[in-house]
């Protein structure tokens, strides 16, 4: 049983080098422990230590043994989006954009020309485009748009109560 346990960590150990493309010099710890919230599913831990000292930590919510290479494949998948979505300016870039897209086809499909009348309009598609990002500008930054008009209207109460004296 150990010497199987030693072979499947050992092969997993050489399928995460190949696919992360990790030097000989990297550091992979395998760890099996039992999930927190659920007693009887076992998951596979997988931290991964360069020659900087910089780590990651993976799970893969499958026992050791039957972690197979393609669950090696969508974890590098994984790690390089979510690499991406941790820099603070992609990650709101691309929020964004996607917002904008939803918004934007949702309102071309349901919408028709506001000056001629007609679906599929360039001009409506342009209007569909604009009022989009107008929504995806708002609800990315809906705190600041509410704070802005409610600190508009309703001045501070120390203001207030300094006019008043």
């Amino acid at each position: 049983m150990l010497d199987n346990t030693t072979r499947t960590t050992s092969r997993i150990r050489e399928w995460v080098r190949a696919i992360f493309d990790l030097p000989a010099s990297a550091k992979i710890t395998i760890e099996s422990c039992v999930s927190k919230d659920n007693s009887e599913l076992i998951q596979t831990i997988l931290t991964l230590q360069n020659a900087e000292n910089k780590s990651a930590i993976y799970t893969i919510k499958k026992p050791l043994s039957e972690i197979t290479i393609k669950d090696i494949k969508r974890l590098r998948r994984f790690a390089r989006w979510s690499h991406f979505k941790q820099l603070p300016v992609f990650g709101a870039l691309f929020r964004f954009f996607g917002l904008w897209f939803a918004f934007s086809g949702l309102y071309a499909m349901f919408a028709v020309c506001p000056f001629c009348g007609q679906p599929g309009c360039p001009t409506g598609a342009g209007t569909a485009g604009l009022v989009g990002g107008f929504m995806a500008m708002f609800l990315q930054n809906w705190k600041n748009f509410w704070h802005t008009l409610f600190r508009k209207r309703h001045p501070r109460a120390d203001q207030t109560e300094e006019q008043q004296a």
